[in-house]
């Protein structure tokens, strides 16, 4: 999951809760967004201040849901 950048009014339309086809976000401010792919299909965005360290903790805690 790499950051991803993003400009509000452009890609969004404005702030807040966005919905666009096939994705939806949080959207606060320009920026970094955290993008992610639910199993049930389409695309979330949020921003973030650091997307890299947020994708690094889901990541961590995927991997302990998935560990016996």
């Amino acid at each position: 999951m790499p950051p991803a950048p993003t400009r509000a009014l452009r890609d969004f339309g404005g702030w807040g809760y966005r919905m666009r086809p096939g994705r939806s976000g949080v959207i606060l401010r320009s920026g970094e967004v955290l993008s992610l792919d639910p199993a049930t299909g389409g695309t979330f965005v949020v921003t973030v201040a650091d997307a890299r360290t947020a994708a690094s903790v889901l990541a961590l805690l995927r991997s302990n849901l998935a560990a016996p």
